[in-house]
């Protein structure tokens, strides 16, 4: 489903890199993405950004495509995050989940969630 001014689903995605050593944020469907070291900031700031990105888009009556950016997200991230959601959604891959997480240098995603709005 793509998101339009009408309505959507936003998703959220933070992890902490380790050899970083600081939290990657974005959020897919706009193309937010945002590093720190204080995950409720960084959950906090990710949320905020959303919003109003959401708000202008509608307020300026800007195209429904700026709420769909996933290809804005560098390709490394949107691995994460398919790979992941592909995860959640397969309880039989339990231990693919595993190597998942040791593989990719990162620790187990703080927050996976979505935000609707309409």
């Amino acid at each position: 489903m793509s998101n339009s001014k009408e309505r959507g689903i936003l998703n959220f995605f933070i992890f902490f890199d380790i050899k970083e050593k600081e939290y990657v944020g974005f959020c897919i469907d706009l193309g937010i993405l945002k590093f720190g070291t204080d995950l409720e900031k960084m959950k906090s700031d990710l949320e905020e950004a959303a919003q109003g990105y959401v708000k202008n888009i509608g307020q300026y009556d800007l195209s429904d495509k700026l709420l769909n950016q996933h290809e804005v997200i560098p390709e490394e991230y949107r691995m994460y995050f398919d790979t992941y959601l592909k995860i959640l959604t397969d309880r039989a891959n339990k231990s693919y989940h595993k190597k998942f997480i040791n593989t990719l240098h990162i620790t187990e995603p703080q927050i996976f969630s979505t935000m609707a709005y309409a």
